[in-house]
């Protein structure tokens, strides 16, 4: 049975396939868009000088100094209220968490309305 395996594969009949053009652009583009093309002279230069030493460090920095974000949390809320709170935050540009952050800050700040709510 291999030898009637080898036969077929080495006899089959292909057709030829050409030579594709694997190069990413046409050597014919690239002449005609070469004076497109702007060598740059000097480095690009980082307005912070921490970020030109140690690009690295620069951003775990400045990562450090977010504020840290809270595990995800579901909450359950009437189907009436989030769909006319989302075309509010929809319409601010705003999302559920920010305006939560905002409402609970102002909350925060006031005893009376705290006193109200809680």
């Amino acid at each position: 049975m291999s030898d009637t395996l080898d036969f077929l594969r080495k006899n089959r009949n292909r057709a030829a396939v050409p030579v594709r053009d694997t190069s990413l652009i046409d050597s014919h583009t690239a002449q005609d868009n070469s004076e497109n093309f702007v060598e740059i002279a000097e480095p690009i230069k980082f307005p912070d000088a921490q970020l030109q030493k140690n690009p690295v460090n620069a951003i775990e920095s400045e990562l450090n100094s977010l504020p840290e974000i809270a595990r995800r949390s579901n909450i359950r809320i009437d189907a009436k209220l989030l769909e006319q709170a989302e075309q509010d935050f929809k319409k601010e540009r705003i999302t559920l968490e920010t305006f939560f952050e905002a409402a609970y800050a102002l909350v925060e700040q006031s005893p009376e309305l705290k006193k109200q709510i809680f």
